[in-house]
């Protein structure tokens, strides 16, 4: 995944030097191939329970369920919560590191090789993610967070002393690397710790809760 990310990233890079709408056509014709490629796939057949509403929204009922069983436990509301605050930080963040360096005119081209090797490192990263929680153990999200608001700092000093003085844009690029060695590590945990929580019957509903309130906290 971080592989292929990369490459579209560098290719989307050269491609906004070459006209701006480039890259948004081709990631909207992607999408659209996508869509109609979901359609083939032919689930097996499923024997519906006579007295099932047909009317019944599945969605929102696995929506609603999974709120139900969510407040019985602390410790996966804590959970939930920090997911959501973590997931809408991060997509803060995404168009702010952009931003910054657009800013200080590094060139698209250079931006989309930049995300890309950040990329990578996320990926490679992600393959420690287990050696990782067994040394910190319960201090390990809150390392994560305390590593990000680190790199969101150095990030902030730098940019600042770079307007002036071009080769602290090196120290920008250091923050972001720690922030997508982080991120590789989370992302992966997160899941596991929900999953400690889950089994084939409810996993669904716990997702569903945790992409929701994450798209929520986005938004906000």
């Amino acid at each position: 995944y971080y592989i292929i990310n990369a490459i579209s990233t560098i290719l989307s890079g050269f491609l906004y030097d070459v006209n701006p709408y480039i890259p948004i056509i081709l990631a909207l014709t992607t999408t659209l191939f996508l869509t109609i490629l979901s359609r083939g796939f032919v689930e097996p057949p499923i024997i519906q329970n006579k007295k099932k509403n047909k009317k019944d929204f599945s969605e929102i009922k696995n929506l609603k369920e999974s709120f139900k069983f969510i407040l019985k436990s602390e410790r996966l509301k804590s959970l939930i919560l920090f997911s959501a605050i973590t997931v809408g930080v991060f997509n803060v963040l995404t168009n702010y590191e952009i931003s910054l360096l657009e800013n200080l005119d590094i060139d698209a081209k250079y931006l989309g090789i930049i995300f890309a090797v950040l990329g990578i490192i996320s990926g490679i990263v992600t393959k420690k993610q287990e050696v990782f929680h067994n040394k910190h153990r319960n201090k390990t999200l809150s390392l994560i967070l305390g590593g990000l608001g680190i790199s969101i700092i150095i990030s902030g000093i730098a940019a600042i002393i770079a307007t002036k003085y071009r080769i602290f844009i090196i120290f920008i690029i250091i923050s972001y690397v720690i922030k997508y060695a982080y991120k590789g590590i989370y992302n992966p945990l997160m899941d596991k710790y929900l999953r400690n929580f889950s089994n084939e019957e409810i996993d669904t509903k716990i997702f569903t809760a945790k992409n929701f309130f994450g798209s929520i906290f986005s938004v906000i």
